[in-house]
């Protein structure tokens, strides 16, 4: 069964969510895709663009390159998107916790 923003929370889950979220970069992706400001699917180069204007990067190139070699691994291996590196192709899964996590975050800091 898969879990629903209010069923238990185990540690293990718990722990990746929090270190998925423990990122800046990987906060305002979720976010944007949670948010509706991206489609489910769109390119790396879109997602760039979206969080150079949440986000203080020195620059689109700089957000591409964290992107790609750092933050849509991870976000993959933790199963809350799919990364297509060939065609540049992000397709956002998502997690049942992650809007609400989110907002308690924003509300705290």
């Amino acid at each position: 069964m898969a879990p629903t923003a209010n069923s238990p929370v185990s540690p293990n889950e718990c722990d990746d969510i929090f270190q998925t979220l423990s990122h800046e970069v990987r906060r305002e992706t979720i976010r944007a895709f949670e948010t509706n400001s991206l489609l489910q699917t769109t390119t790396v180069e879109s997602l760039a663009t979206e969080l150079e204007s949440r986000i203080a990067h020195p620059n689109r190139r700089q957000i591409r390159l964290e992107l790609v070699h750092n933050h849509l691994p991870k976000l993959e291996s933790r199963k809350w998107l799919e990364y297509d590196q060939r065609a540049g192709d992000v397709v956002y899964k998502g997690h049942p916790r992650a809007l609400p996590v989110l907002e308690h975050i924003s509300a705290i800091f």
